[in-house]
C-alpha cells in the first residue's frame, strides 16, 4: 500500500505519495491549507482504485496550531504525526526535553536512515529522475547520489554483526536549509530492521518496542537564520538597506565573491558567502571529529547551496518525505 506524507514548514506545505516499494508516485504543494487538505482527501479517495492505494497518512509540521486542523480535516483517514512514533523509531534521543524536538527533525533523521538502508539493500535510486518524470514544472532538484559514501570497511566499529537483519549506521549530520537552517547530529550504531513492523500494523502504543541499546543516537543540533531570513533582517532593521531576492544572486548576472563593489553585491556577499562558510565550517568540524561520517542536505535551499558546497554530501530535497515514509513502517 502507498503512504501519503505531509510536511508543513514555516513558508509552505508539501505532500507526497510513496508506494510500498519506495517509488515516488505523486507530489504537490499546499499553498492554501484548507483547500490543499481537501485536495489530499480527494486524492486518497481516488487512490482506492489504484494498484497501490493510499492506506496510511503520516505528517510533520512546525506549526503547532495546524495539528488539530489536520486531524479534523483528514480524520477518517487516521493521520499520524511522526512525534507520536518517537518511542518506536530505531534511534535514541539524547537531549534535554526530548519532547520539544521538532517533528521535521525526526523526519529528517529518519530520511537519512532510509537512504543509508536503501544504499545497503538496493542501491540508490535517482529521486530527481522520478520527480522530473512526474511533472515538467518548476521543481528542479540537485540530487547528488554520488555524495553517499560507500559502506564502512569491516574494521569500522559501526559495522553490524554478521546478521542480515542488522546493518551499521555511520555517524551522520543532517542540514535542513529552509526559513531557518537546522543542523542535526547522530552518533552511529546498529539498526535492526527485523523489528520493523508491517505497514498493515494496528494502533499506536506508548511503550518502546525496539532494543535500542546499540541503536544510533541523536545527540543534539543547532538552529540558525536561513538565507531569506538574513536578507529580511538586514532590510527590516536598517534604514538604508533594501530587501534583496536570493534569486538575483543565483541568476548569474554578477559573481558573488568576498568583496562587493556596490551595496547590493556587498549584501549578497555577506549573506551567501557567510552562509556557505557557516555550513562548510560545520561540515569540516564534524568530518574532522567523526571519521567515515556522512552529511545530508535538504530543504528549500538545498539545490542552491548544494552547488556551492564541497562534494561528498548527499543532497535530497525530498528527504523529510522519505523519512516520514520510513517512520510509518515502525508503527505498532
Amino acid at each position: 500500500m502507498a503512504v501519503l506524507t505531509i510536511d508543513i514548514g514555516n513558508t509552505r506545505g508539501k505532500f507526497a505519495v510513496i508506494s510500498q516499494e519506495g517509488v515516488l508516485v505523486s507530489f504537490g504543494y499546499l499553498e492554501n491549507l484548507d483547500g490543499g487538505l481537501g485536495e489530499i482527501k480527494q486524492l486518497c479517495e481516488n487512490s482506492q482504485v489504484w494498484e497501490d492505494p493510499i492506506k496510511s497518512i503520516i505528517y510533520s509540521s512546525v506549526k503547532k496550531v495546524l495539528f488539530d486542523w489536520i486531524l479534523w480535516k483528514l480524520d477518517a483517514l487516521n493521520p499520524i504525526e511522526i512525534k507520536d512514533l518517537m518511542f518506536h523509531l530505531p534511534f535514541q534521543v539524547d537531549i534535554e526535553q526530548p519532547e520539544t524536538l521538532g517533528s521535521d527533525r525526526l523526519a529528517g533523521v529518519m530520511g537519512c536512515m532510509y537512504f543509508l538502508e536503501n544504499r545497503r539493500t538496493n542501491g540508490l535510486s535517482n529521486v530527481s529522475g522520478q520527480i522530473e518524470q512526474l511533472h515538467d514544472r518548476d521543481f528542479s532538484y540537485n540530487t547528488n547520489t554520488s555524495g553517499l559514501d560507500d559502506e564502512p570497511e569491516e574494521k569500522s566499529p559501526k559495522k553490524a554483526e554478521n546478521d542480515s537483519n542488522k546493518f551499521g549506521v555511520p555517524d551522520f549530520m543532517m542540514i535542513d536549509a529552509g526559513t531557518c537552517v537546522t543542523y542535526d547530529y547522530v552518533k552511529g550504531g546498529v539498526l535492526r530492521i527485523d523489528n520493523r513492523n508491517s505497514m498493515e500494523s494496528g494502533s499506536i502504543g506508548s511503550e518502546p518496542r525496539l532494543d535500542t541499546s546499540k541503536a544510533p543516537v541523536y545527540f543534539g543540533g543547532a538552529i540558525s537564520p536561513g538565507l531569506r531570513l538574513r536578507y529580511k533582517a538586514m532590510s527590516d532593521y536598517t534604514d538604508a538597506l533594501p530587501l534583496l531576492d536570493v534569486g538575483l544572486a543565483d541568476s548569474g548576472r554578477f559573481e558573488i565573491g568576498d568583496i562587493g563593489k556596490h551595496t547590493v553585491e556587498a549584501m549578497h556577499s555577506g549573506v551567501i558567502v557567510g552562509f556557505v562558510d557557516e555550513i562548510s565550517g560545520r561540515i569540516d568540524r564534524f568530518k574532522e571529529k567523526f571519521v567515515d561520517s556522512q552529511v545530508f542536505l535538504t530543504g528549500g535551499d538545498a539545490d542552491f547551496l548544494g552547488k556551492r558546497l564541497k562534494s561528498g554530501i548527499f543532497v535530497e530535497p525530498m528527504l523529510l518525505h522519505y523519512g516520514l515514509f520510513y517512520a510509518d513502517q515502525f508503527k505498532r
